[in-house]
């Protein structure tokens, strides 16, 4: 008895170093975070850039209207939010494990006996009962367990936050392709028509015989103009992709975009400033999302060693050991002994 009292306060001694692991810095991030250019190496531009509305400073009004379809209707922030609530869900159910928790039954029951005169008699029996359970965290598990469940859901937070930056940085790449492409679409019309209009006047002074003008002149206009006209059908096909595209992630009807395109018309120039490689670390969101994981994972890790340390009681036991063996005798036949009969071996031990 007095070992399994020692052996027990042993254990509640050691329930402080039950704790998660130290959250160390790898050592890659570690001797990236001391270079020195980690520290300096920053633009002209100082001023600083508003993360939640980037988009503003290189797209104008189209391009902030197709952000706010895509934070309205994507499928893939509508997915990352679910993950998000889920999450914060799963650290609301962490935390009430270690509340109390009242329980209520009440049952009735309405029973025919049989009377030996042959009549029935009827009973009514009437129960109710009521639990109030609570499960001491003497090692912490529980503690450790809601902390990983809160850490996990500030890094969904966080990821959903990474997934909305990477969706409208992704919507406007597609945007600024397709501004591109309908600018060099109306360059190459623009190139076109002003070798239609030499080819005309050569045709007219050709007809008018202009000195100076062959009939080779005419076909060198000709050949610029088709060559000008190649282009087009190819840049339109490269328009509408793009544009598709931006339906697509904006989940609506395709051709919603083309509709309402206008693209060139009102599109500003801004300088974006870069600042420090630090601070950029610092400000993204999926850095942070995986700073959170990690801590998480050392709180989890905390929790499966306090469930252990509680489990360890249970493998101690009182119980006095017990050994059981058997001894079996193999018989053998008797034989015929020229002296006394004694002598001849009646069993063996096996």
């Amino acid at each position: 008895m007095s070992t399994r009292v020692a052996l027990l306060l042993l254990l509640l001694a050691m329930g402080g170093c039950t704790l998660p692991p130290s959250p160390d810095a790898p050592e890659l991030v570690t001797r990236i975070s001391s270079l020195p250019s980690f520290d300096s190496g920053a633009s002209e531009a100082s001023v600083a850039p508003d993360p939640a509305g980037w988009w503003r400073q290189s797209g104008g009004g189209e391009l902030e209207t197709l952000v706010a379809a895509l934070l309205d209707g994507s499928l893939v922030l509508s997915e990352a939010r679910l993950h998000r609530e889920q999450a914060a869900e799963r650290a609301v159910q962490a935390g009430a494990q270690r509340r109390p928790s009242v329980g209520y039954a009440a049952d009735r029951q309405r029973l025919r006996n049989p009377d030996p005169t042959g009549s029935y008699s009827w009973a009514d029996s009437y129960s109710a009962g009521f639990t109030l359970n609570y499960e001491l965290d003497v090692f912490g598990a529980l503690r450790n367990s809601v902390r990983a469940a809160t850490l996990s859901a500030e890094a969904a937070a966080l990821s959903y936050e990474a997934t909305e930056q990477l969706e409208i940085a992704r919507l406007s790449r597609q945007w600024v392709a397709a501004v591109t492409l309908q600018e060099r679409l109306a360059l190459a019309r623009a190139t076109a028509a002003s070798f239609r209009a030499t080819l005309e006047l050569t045709e007219q002074r050709y007809r008018l015989g202009s000195q100076g003008v062959a009939a080779s002149d005419v076909l060198i206009a000709r050949q610029n103009l088709e060559s000008a006209r190649v282009d087009i059908p190819d840049l339109e096909g490269q328009l509408r992709n793009q544009l598709l595209l931006i339906d697509e992630q904006l989940a609506r009807l395709p051709g919603t975009t083309a509709r309402e395109f206008t693209g060139i018309a009102g599109t500003p120039t801004a300088t974006m400033a870069v600042g420090y490689p630090a601070a950029l670390m610092a400000q993204r969101p999926d850095v942070a999302a995986a700073a959170l994981r990690y801590r998480a994972a050392l709180e989890d890790i905390g929790a499966a060693r306090a469930n252990l340390a509680a489990y360890a009681p249970r493998c101690v036991s009182s119980e006095p050991k017990q050994r059981s063996w058997r001894r079996t005798l193999r018989a053998q036949p008797w034989r015929h002994c020229p002296t006394s009969r004694s002598r001849c071996p009646r069993a063996m031990p096996d």
